[in-house]
């Protein structure tokens, strides 16, 4: 799991590479983010889910993170 102290050591070019790459990879970070309680990061989960991008769509799981974030 990646906490709060990991996320913000990365630097500028290493997001910009993970959320600029194919979307499962941008959904691992995004996955990785919303977990380590990044609010954001939990609402773009639940709409990667719901929309089925990078991941298998999953509107129970959308939900779960939609509530909460």
């Amino acid at each position: 799991m990646t906490s709060i102290a990991e996320l913000n050591a990365l630097d500028r070019e290493t997001i910009e590479a993970a959320l600029s790459g194919p979307p499962s990879q941008k959904a691992s970070f995004v996955r990785s983010t919303a977990r380590a309680g990044v609010a954001q990061a939990q609402l773009v989960l639940g709409q990667m889910l719901l929309d089925g991008h990078g991941v298998e769509r999953n509107p129970v799981e959308a939900l779960q993170w939609f509530v909460e974030a």
